[in-house]
């Protein structure tokens, strides 16, 4: 991925509240990585946590 380029994702897991998944996105080295984690609610807004940062 060139520099200054950014993708995003949206990831379901259908293994329940309180379950753990990895997943392997390969980013470079030293890259800057911004996620967030939201509940999936049925017929009302996904309630999510505040934007993180992180280094890959």
């Amino acid at each position: 991925m060139r520099t200054g380029a950014s993708r995003s994702w949206r990831h379901q897991i259908d293994s329940g509240s309180g379950n753990c998944k990895k997943f392997d996105h390969n980013f470079g080295e030293g890259r800057t990585v911004i996620f967030r984690a939201c509940n999936d609610t049925p017929y009302l807004p996904d309630p999510c946590s505040a934007w993180r940062t992180g280094v890959a």
